[in-house]
Order: structure tokens, then sequence, then C-alpha cells
């Protein structure tokens, strides 16, 4: 939404505002898809998906390095790594 409304709540983009899109949002364990249409969230065509969320990139990632190269990492260490800037996705 920040390319709609800026941090003061004005509009910066009034053309966009008046179109239908989608947000996704990827949070730490779910996944949140949001459609807007002329800034009206709809609910009926928006869902939530739990347990696909960033962390479960990290758990895949985990388990991908442990069949491939036999090494096992913790996920909570791959999110460290990632967040300390170490690791670029």
């Amino acid at each position: 939404m920040s390319v709609i409304i800026n941090e003061k709540g004005e509009m910066t983009n009034s053309k966009l505002a008046g179109q239908n899109f989608e947000i996704i949002d990827i949070g730490y364990k779910t996944l949140d898809l949001a459609r807007i249409d002329s800034l009206d969230f709809i609910n009926s065509r928006s869902t939530s998906f739990s347990g696909v969320g960033i962390f479960a990139a990290f758990q895949n990632l985990a388990a991908e390095i442990y069949r491939h190269l036999g090494v096992e990492i913790a996920a909570e260490q791959i999110e460290n790594t990632y967040n300390a800037g170490i690791m670029i996705v």
C-alpha cells in the first residue's frame, strides 16, 4: 500500500488507488493474499495460509542442505545468518 498512500496517510498514486490489485504479504509463519478493489478490501477473495511463511523457507533450505551436503543446520541458524546480512536470498 506504500505505493498508494505515504506514511502520513496522503494519497500518492490516485490512478493505482482506483484499480484492482492484490497484496502478497509473506510473514514469518503465514502467507496472506489480499484482494483490493478501489482501496476496498474484498474479504471473499482474500485468504491466509499458515505454515508457509519465511520460516518454512528456512526449514526447506535446511532440509536441502542436509540432503545435498549431509550437514545439519537448524532453520533458526539459517534465519540468524539471513538476518545478519551474511546470506542474501
